[in-house]
């Protein structure tokens, strides 16, 4: 029997954005980061500074689509598989195999064996927390590879993912890119902050435990990235600390958790920089396009 107990390995708050913002897209988040520190620093917390933060404003670009029959029976079973080619990456193409359920144990229970080789960082168990505030919680795989060769049945599907066999859909059921979309999203790593309270600071690095990370991410139509993008995702989140054992509970101290919870609260209160549809971008691609 699959464990339904598993620990959660990170919280991550999403939030889409509007997307007039971001025509200009750096000058759209440093005005949004200002915003964000603002906020975070009315509330008695810090933002860790450029110098500390190696990672500020850096970007990412890669090629995101997903996959599914012409039915949908994945996503109508909360599963998505999705494709990332992420061209200056070793092994460019990734695949991720997600079950996403409201039900803490509905998602910890899916099977997502995979018969590929999958490093232990690539099996999450993850909550993402959506507006106005709602858990999702995720079960989910991936794999990398140099070259891909994507899946055009189920049969396909079912022998890199077994688990999937148990679902009962026809072997000969066709794959697809759903919506016939590949999205060009650029990932912009605008800065992190520090909660209150925070835990010691670590040996190495000098960076507190639970740093809170904050990403936007933009889909474009078009590899040019010169439109406003389709879709803009604000989201930020952090890791549990300590072991991963199927066994024991997670550990978020209620101090960061409550600051995030306040923060995800008072940027929606921010009307004109929420976007007016979506949750989240996966479900821009099943449901708006």
């Amino acid at each position: 029997m699959t464990p339904t107990n598993r620990p959660i390995t990170s919280r991550e708050y999403k939030l889409m954005l509007n997307t007039e913002r971001f025509r200009d897209r750096r000058a759209g988040a440093d005005l949004f980061w200002k915003l964000l520190a603002f906020l975070v620093e009315n509330q008695g917390n810090e933002v860790i500074s450029d110098l500390a933060d190696p990672d500020k404003n850096v970007e990412k670009a890669r090629t995101t689509w997903y996959l599914d029959t012409p039915g949908y029976e994945l996503q109508r079973a909360n599963i998505t598989l999705r494709v990332r080619d992420e061209p200056e990456a070793k092994k460019r193409y990734k695949m991720t195999l997600k079950y996403r359920a409201p039900d803490r144990y509905s998602a910890a229970g899916s099977d997502v064996r995979c018969t590929e080789e999958v490093d232990d960082d690539d099996l999450k168990f993850e909550e993402d927390v959506v507006p106005p505030f709602a858990s999702k919680f995720a079960y989910s795989v991936s794999f990398k590879s140099k070259d891909l060769a994507v899946p055009t049945r189920m049969a396909d599907v079912v022998a890199l993912f077994p688990g999937l066999a148990d679902y009962g859909i026809p072997a000969d059921t066709p794959i697809r890119t759903v919506n016939g979309f590949q999205a060009t999203e650029v990932v912009h790593f605008v800065g992190k902050l520090k909660l209150d309270k925070m835990p010691p600071v670590r040996a190495a690095g000098g960076m507190p435990e639970f740093v809170v990370k904050v990403a936007l991410s933009h889909w474009y139509l078009r590899p040019d990235q010169n439109d406003y993008p389709l879709v803009t995702e604000f989201s930020f989140g952090f890791d549990a600390a300590g072991q991963k054992d199927d066994d024991r509970l997670e550990r978020f101290p209620p101090t960061v958790v409550a600051g995030a919870n306040r923060l995800f609260r008072d940027v929606q209160n921010q009307a004109g920089w929420l976007a007016q549809f979506g949750s989240t971008k996966t479900a821009y691609v099943f449901e708006v396009l």
